[in-house]
């Protein structure tokens, strides 16, 4: 299994790719903070990532689960598929 600190250093660079697909969706004020803590190990791993979103200047960020929509997650899906493979 991966560290926890493995997983961090990935995140990041997600958090950056989440931005520049938001702003080339038209979101041009998006901000992404992703967090991580170690679990305890299952089949879905051992690490608990949850995603920050907001989509607007001066709001802050919020869990992705509670503030985005169906079709949002399906448009950055979409979007990112198609960018990055």
């Amino acid at each position: 299994m991966r560290s926890v600190s493995h997983v961090r250093k990935h995140l990041a660079p997600l958090a950056k790719q989440m931005i520049s697909i938001l702003k080339e969706l038209g979101i041009p004020d998006a901000k992404v903070k992703n967090d991580s803590e170690e679990t305890i190990p299952s089949a879905t791993g051992k690490d608990n990532v949850e995603v920050f979103f907001s989509a607007n200047k001066g709001i802050d960020v919020r869990s992705l689960a509670q503030v985005a929509s169906g079709g949002e997650f399906s448009a950055i899906d979409v979007r990112h598929q198609i960018h990055y493979g």
